[in-house]
């Protein structure tokens, strides 16, 4: 029996619709091109030497922040910094800096959480001493002026030590909290 072209055409017609409806099923199955892929967490910019600094009402400088580099992350408009310095300067001029090895900032800034070799220090005052935490995770509210941390901190203050778990200061009025496990020692002056 020969196979004429008249007979041909539609078995390759029907062929060719029968692959096509497969490549469809396969293609509507595993996301075709088409299809959005999920974003990943994967930096759109790098920025080497960051330094911003925020004004207060009165135009005097209110904080800095600076880091030698930073990852900005599209997906949720976030930004990680390596080494960052975060100074906030209060009302009657004393200074608080905060150092880490890396830290998070939310989209809007307003907040910081800094991680590994954490050092909290506020400048001192002819009334108090330089205080310094140290600690292994730091969250900062820039708006509220308020830094805290729910792990383990040391904290010196002249010759007085303090450790804890968890800790809040609030900047402006220089008020400290300490939540648990508190524990204090104070050397005598010579």
């Amino acid at each position: 029996m020969r196979l004429r072209a008249a007979n041909a055409l539609p078995l390759g017609l029907m062929f060719l619709l029968a692959a096509m409806t497969f490549l469809l099923q396969y293609a509507v199955q595993r996301g075709g091109p088409g299809e959005r892929a999920v974003p990943r967490h994967e930096p759109d910019a790098v920025i080497e030497n960051f330094h911003v600094e925020s004004l207060g009402k009165d135009g005097k400088p209110e904080s800095t922040f600076a880091a030698p580099k930073m990852f900005h992350f599209p997906d949720d408009d976030s930004a990680e910094v390596l080494y960052p310095r975060m100074v906030h300067i209060a009302s009657d001029g004393g200074r608080v800096t905060a150092t880490a090895n890396r830290g998070v900032l939310t989209r809007d800034g307003e907040e910081g959480f800094l991680y590994g070799n954490v050092v909290l220090i506020r400048e001192g005052t002819p009334e108090r001493e330089t205080m310094r935490a140290e600690t292994e995770f730091l969250h900062v509210q820039n708006e509220k002026h308020v830094v805290q941390t729910d792990r383990p901190v040391i904290i010196t203050e002249g010759n007085q030590i303090v450790s804890g778990v968890g800790m809040e200061l609030h900047q402006d009025t220089r008020e400290l909290k300490l939540f648990s496990q508190v524990r204090s020692t104070i050397d005598a002056k010579k």
